[in-house]
């Protein structure tokens, strides 16, 4: 079984999931070196792996998608979403304004 191939086959036939759940298995494949990635016919070791052994391997015990909302009157702090961090506005003291830490 060649896997390159395998793995090639199933993008020209759209065989692609937008969402990966629990029981649906992974190819892999790898190389024993990275010279041997770079012949013209390398050598592939192959592995089928599970999505949830893969997600456990990760660390991906869970999770969520964050937001970030201001509520009550005045102006928020929270400004965007970029990537995985969520960027708020700097607050500095005024007149009769004291900011703590902690």
């Amino acid at each position: 079984m060649n896997i390159l191939q395998d793995i090639l086959g199933l993008f020209k036939r759209k065989k692609i999931v937008k969402t990966l759940q629990s029981n649906d298995y992974i190819p892999l494949g790898t190389f024993k070196s990275k010279k041997e990635a770079l012949k013209p016919n390398p050598k592939m070791e192959s592995v089928i792996i599970s999505a949830a052994d893969l997600k456990n391997y990760v660390g991906g015990g869970g999770g969520e998608v964050n937001t970030a909302s201001n509520v009550g009157a005045g102006e928020g702090v929270f400004k965007t979403k970029v990537g995985v961090d969520l960027e708020l506005k700097t607050l500095t003291e005024g007149p009769g304004i004291t900011l703590t830490s902690g």
